[in-house]
């Protein structure tokens, strides 16, 4: 290779390189930050991999105070019946932070969903159930 064709393509690199971090760091300066993985609990973890196995997630983000929440989304979820509610909610009670629960389009039924409010208190969990405000 050349010198030339050597320069273009190191400079192609560190454009390339430049771009990713701006975009990083453009991600980080919203409202919402994700915490580094070695900040995750294996607690979290361990509830992160069940939820996505069913196509559920669980996220970090900071409220307006700059208080840590944590938010679990079963994303309609069709996978997040009363049975698998009542299998994980031990675990789900281990979650730090945990303030919010999304079940809205799931099977879970109301009997399902009440349970799991009485196992976590303090934690809203909005469901097809939810009272309209």
């Amino acid at each position: 290779m050349n010198d030339s064709f050597r320069m273009t393509k190191m400079k192609t690199t560190i454009l390339k390189l430049f771009v990713g971090a701006t975009f990083l760091v453009a991600q980080g300066c919203g409202e919402t930050q994700v915490k580094e993985l070695g900040d995750v609990t294996q607690d979290e973890k361990l509830v992160a991999e069940k939820l996505q196995a069913i196509g559920g997630r669980l996220s970090h983000d900071i409220d307006d105070d700059d208080n840590e929440i944590v938010t679990i989304d079963f994303a309609n979820s069709q996978n997040a019946t009363d049975a698998w509610l009542k299998e994980h909610t031990e675990e789900i009670k281990k979650v730090e932070n945990l303030k919010f629960i999304n079940l809205m389009g799931t099977p879970a039924s109301k009997k399902g969903i009440e349970a799991l409010e009485k196992a976590l208190p303090g934690v809203e969990v909005q469901s097809n159930f939810s009272k309209k405000k």
